[in-house]
């Protein structure tokens, strides 16, 4: 899934299955931690930058 998303320009090709983790743990901190539009606000920074 990783290769297609890569291969078709939807993910940046330097991403690797063991990034995941970290950046979930990282959005649920966030998530606990803000209000509802400062996390979607950071989500979609969050989005913007796993896009190739």
């Amino acid at each position: 899934m990783l290769d297609c998303a890569k291969s078709a320009g939807r993910l940046r090709v330097d991403f690797e299955p063991t990034d995941p983790a970290p950046l979930v743990s990282a959005m649920a901190q966030l998530i606990r931690e803000s209000t509802p539009d400062t996390w979607r606000r950071h989500r979609a920074f969050f989005r913007d930058g796993l896009r190739a």
